[in-house]
């Protein structure tokens, strides 16, 4: 296998190797300031992922621990271990949210405020487009 070469990302102009070595380090110090950007760039975004990941499963936990009769409600399938007394699994709560969106988004309980922030998103006949059904 050939050594890794810099793709005019912003990496030295003279072919040095400035990416992963043995064990995947990279010596930045060593690099343009445009690659050390790009690199800064791409570790924040991984943070934000991971960040954004995190909070989602905290909050499919939260709603398995404190809202369990809801959850399993608005549960409309089965599974073999499914057992109402206890909490459901995040896939369990994933699952129901996911079908209960729709309905939700219809309701005409909404807040006015929703509404106004859903309007964009209809298309002409007042359904909500694919960007909000997941």
């Amino acid at each position: 296998m050939e050594p890794w070469k810099p793709t005019g990302s912003g990496g030295p102009a003279d072919g040095r190797r400035y990416g992963p070595g043995p064990g995947g380090n990279q010596h930045l110090h060593h690099a343009t300031d445009a690659y050390r950007e790009v690199v800064r760039r791409k570790v924040l975004a991984y943070h934000r992922y991971l960040q954004v990941g995190c909070i989602a499963q905290g909050l499919l936990l939260h709603l398995s621990l404190n809202y369990t009769a809801e959850v399993w409600h608005a549960f409309r399938s089965w599974l073999r271990t499914m057992n109402p007394g206890l909490p459901p699994l995040e896939l369990v709560v994933a699952h129901a949210l996911r079908s209960g969106i729709p309905g939700f988004f219809a309701s005409r309980l909404l807040e006015p405020s929703m509404k106004k922030i859903l309007s964009p998103f209809r298309d002409a006949a007042g359904d909500l487009g694919p960007v909000l059904i997941l």
